[in-house]
């Protein structure tokens, strides 16, 4: 039978060429880049919290070790590099206080630490050609590590028409993802998360998943008012799920890590539980030191039994006591 052409289609190609896995398989990439190692990779990273937690001390602070090439975190190595920071919420006056707060008394502010503040605010809109701007601020700084912009807000372009909220969102925050993997460096968006919490963490990021799906990491800070100590939920595509412990010091505003959440944790209630039976003249049974704290009895008894094979209490007729008291 004789093939019929149509003439509007003939010029146009035949299916599209796709990669096979063998040939992905074959192929070497290089390796991961970091701007927090195994927390922060390249990409874009959504960065959220509520009002007023610490999350822009937390940004200048990273970005300041990132810019010296120093500890971030008080104990994460970092590479130094330029760190475009665009901090348009913030005036100048209120920068150079936070630097100063943040510094050591002998340290000098990082020349590789390059801002643009509240009074350029305009200048960075989405529909405004923030993209090409970032595009020709790294072209005229190779070195580029990070981007960080605080926030997300005084950035999102204007809403137009009447679409989904996922698909503004998605859309919003899209051409930041595929800049940050285009120039290869981390951009950190501040954004803020709801007020009710949520089953999930991820649920309380303000907005619909749009944002979170545009993004390859997210990180939401939480942290209870008057308490220094907070936790970074840390999810993404090239990143260990993990929940850190951070502590704030509330007189240098600094962000330290103190290790993982559950780690902490369970050094902490391990701490309580050396604490109480130091004071206690008698041996205590695992539900007496439950009652006490107020905690699940079976958790309080495996805790003591992995806290008697690590030689931290001895047991004796179902009572615990300090080793060698």
């Amino acid at each position: 039978m004789k093939r019929i052409i149509d003439p509007a289609h003939e010029d146009q190609p035949s299916a599209a060429s796709f990669i096979t896995a063998k040939e992905i398989d074959q192929m070497t990439f290089p390796e991961q880049k970091w701007v927090i190692p195994n927390i922060i990779p390249e990409g874009l990273t959504l960065l959220a919290g509520k009002p007023k937690i610490g999350k822009s001390w937390l940004c200048m602070s990273l970005s300041i070790a990132n810019a010296a090439g120093g500890l971030a975190l008080g104990s994460i190595s970092v590479d130094q590099g330029t760190v475009l920071y665009l901090a348009l919420e913030d005036s100048l006056r209120r920068i150079k206080s936070r630097q100063r707060m943040l510094l050591a008394p002998e340290e000098s502010p990082p020349e590789q630490l390059l801002y643009q503040t509240l009074e350029q605010a305009r200048d960075w809109n989405l529909a405004n050609g923030c993209i090409d701007k970032l595009r020709r601020s790294v072209d005229a700084h190779p070195d580029t590590r990070l981007i960080m912009v605080d926030t997300f807000k005084k950035i999102r372009p204007p809403k137009v028409g009447t679409g989904s909220d996922y698909d503004r969102d998605y859309e919003d925050l899209i051409p930041l993802q595929e800049f940050s993997h285009q120039s290869g460096i981390g951009v950190v968006v501040v954004h803020h998360t709801r007020k009710m919490k949520g089953d999930d963490v991820m649920d309380e990021v303000s907005g619909s998943t749009g944002l979170t799906g545009a993004a390859d990491t997210i990180l939401i800070l939480t942290r209870s008012r008057n308490e220094s100590d907070g936790t970074l939920h840390v999810m993404g595509r090239d990143v260990e799920e993990q929940e850190l412990d951070l502590k704030k010091d509330e007189q240098t505003q600094r962000w330290t890590l103190l290790g993982e959440a559950a780690e902490v944790r369970r050094s902490k209630e391990r701490n309580e539980i050396l604490e109480l039976l130091r004071d206690c003249k008698e041996p205590k049974t695992p539900k007496e030191i439950s009652e006490h704290f107020g905690k699940n009895h079976n958790t309080t008894k495996n805790l003591l039994r992995k806290m008697s094979d690590d030689k931290e209490v001895t047991s004796d007729k179902g009572k615990y006591s300090l080793r060698g008291a």
